[in-house]
């Protein structure tokens, strides 16, 4: 197969002030996780808090992450080693998963801040494959209805996908999430 399912964690939404701090890449059922190094003192920031200009941690991903009980600076990749990896392992494949554009947004960033020998064209495809997409498209298929705003868990749930709480908002819990519903709509051979 040619696609990798991909996952980031983030210290936030704010795609220049809230870096990737965990990446998971599915690639041929083979699971790749790993932590990037974040900047040294970075404030926690609440939702009502004036933002910084600099590179901060919200006080929702602080929270729900996992990064309080899982964050290792120590085993933490620096940033152009991670993007390395990840350019490594999805070098030509379509990236899929949840909401794809926003892990994606944040990696092509990455890629162009740090490699310095960043061609013009990136290594992994420019077709991004959104399972939540994916699925609203084939639910219409079969004649079932769906309005918006959708939610994520109420779509993977109407196809038999459960979503696991126990690794929600992880990164490899997220890929293998976008993994079993792309093969529940697709089909694992695809």
């Amino acid at each position: 197969m040619n696609i990798a399912f991909v996952d980031t964690e983030t210290t936030g939404l704010n795609p220049t002030l809230n870096p990737i701090w965990e990446i998971a890449v599915i690639v041929d059922d083979v699971e790749h996780c790993w932590q990037v190094r974040l900047p040294d003192d970075m404030p926690l920031v609440g939702d009502d808090d004036p933002k910084p200009s600099t590179p901060y941690m919200t006080k929702w991903a602080f929270e729900h992450t996992g990064w309080r009980d899982r964050y290792d600076d120590d085993l933490a990749l620096s940033p152009l080693a991670a993007v390395e990896r990840f350019c490594e392992l999805v070098d030509g494949r379509h990236l899929v998963g949840a909401v794809p554009s926003f892990d994606e947004e944040r990696l092509r960033s990455m890629y162009h801040k740090y490699v310095d020998h960043a061609p013009t064209r990136y290594p992994w495809h420019y077709h991004l494959i959104d399972v939540e997409a994916l699925t609203v498209g084939y639910l219409a298929g079969i004649g079932h209805r769906v309005t918006l705003p959708w939610k994520s868990h109420e779509l993977s749930e109407r196809i038999g996908v459960m979503v696991p709480v126990e690794d929600e908002h992880t990164a490899l819990g997220d890929a293998r999430w976008a993994k079993a519903v792309y093969e529940a709509v697709i089909g694992s051979a695809s």
